[in-house]
């Protein structure tokens, strides 16, 4: 009687005499389909991934019911296994074996060339991005001229990523869009806003990136880095002396800024005609440093002269008198 090699075992047809040799060795009859899941979704931060993925296996075209993969899951990349499946049909021909994934909400796929590499990446929506929006409140400016624009800068974990010019136009607000909630590995980024420094004033910013920001921006007229604007006053007389005795005892002289008069003081021979405007706003409410200028009231005998901050009257005084005994010396040389 024939032998039975390896890797067989022998059975009766039972539909004749004959015998049959059947394979049984499961490395030659079986086989494995295996692949990777790659998921493109910061690391699930946002929640967004499925906990299980559904594939359909393919026996030359034809779909494989009740066979379900086994999973090894490892962060980003899952592995997937169908195992023992037939390596050939029955009449001796391998069978072609292919993958195809449902697709999960909320994502959209990438398949390898050779069909067994799924790439899931996913579709941005909130869970994924966020807008960074804030407003610009002005105080203090009492309804003076506003800086025609202002820089806002989005920080992302304090490097900075943007930024917006804001103005009256954009309603003095600002908007970043669709900006990812997360590194790519899943750490949360955090937003923050910073905003250019305007010349007098000073900056306050409250909120946060969830709820948006507020700028608040309250009008000092002064920067805490420069020194206080101090201007002293010098008058000059230009009158012999007072020879004609019409000089008064005061002054009143008016502080220009930028050509509108914000105080005034008065001027005497006891402060030894000088005065000093201390501590003055440097800038504008538009953050534009502030031109001073000064003026005095009209002094009745004299014209002024006004160059910088030092004010120079002048008055031409009538011809000396001449003393007594000089005029007597004068008359007797005239009249021997």
């Amino acid at each position: 009687m024939e032998s039975v090699p390896d890797g067989y075992v022998r059975t009766d047809s039972g539909e004749s005499n004959d015998l049959v040799n059947k394979l049984i060795d499961d490395a030659k009859t079986l086989t494995t389909v295996n692949g990777t899941k790659i998921w493109v979704d910061y690391s699930n931060a946002g929640n967004t991934r499925p906990d299980d993925l559904v594939l359909n296996l393919y026996a030359d075209g034809a779909k494989q019911e009740n066979i379900t993969p086994v999973w090894e899951k490892d962060g980003n990349v899952w592995s997937y296994s169908f195992e023992k499946l037939k390596r050939y049909t029955d009449d001796g021909q391998e069978i072609t074996y292919t993958v195809e994934e449902v697709i999960p909400e909320g994502y959209e796929q990438e398949v390898s060339q050779d069909g067994r590499i799924f790439t899931n990446t996913v579709i941005e929506s909130d869970l994924t991005q966020i807008t960074v929006q804030g407003t610009k409140t002005w105080l203090d400016y009492d309804g003076g001229e506003l800086p025609e624009s202002i820089t806002i800068r989005l920080l992302a974990d304090s490097e900075e990523m943007d930024q917006a010019v804001v103005d009256e136009s954009t309603g003095w607000s600002f908007e970043f869009k669709d900006l990812p909630r997360f590194m790519e590995n899943g750490t949360p980024i955090i937003y923050e806003v910073e905003e250019d420094s305007i010349n007098g004033y000073e900056s306050h910013i409250d909120g946060d990136a969830e709820n948006g920001f507020e700028v608040v921006n309250r009008y000092t007229g002064k920067n805490p880095e420069e020194d206080p604007v101090n201007i002293l006053v010098t008058k000059i007389w230009e009158d012999a002396d007072n020879q004609d005795n019409i000089r008064p005892g005061s002054i009143l002289v008016s502080l220009l800024a930028d050509g509108k008069a914000v105080t005034e003081a008065t001027i005497t021979a006891e402060n030894l005609w000088t005065y000093e405007f201390t501590e003055l706003e440097r800038y504008n409410t538009a953050g534009k440093e502030i031109e001073y200028s000064v003026n005095e009231a009209d002094v009745v005998g004299y014209s002024t002269v006004i160059d910088g901050f030092t004010i120079t009257n002048n008055h031409t005084p009538a011809a000396a008198p001449i003393p007594d005994e000089l005029e007597k010396i004068i008359l007797k040389g005239v009249f021997p």
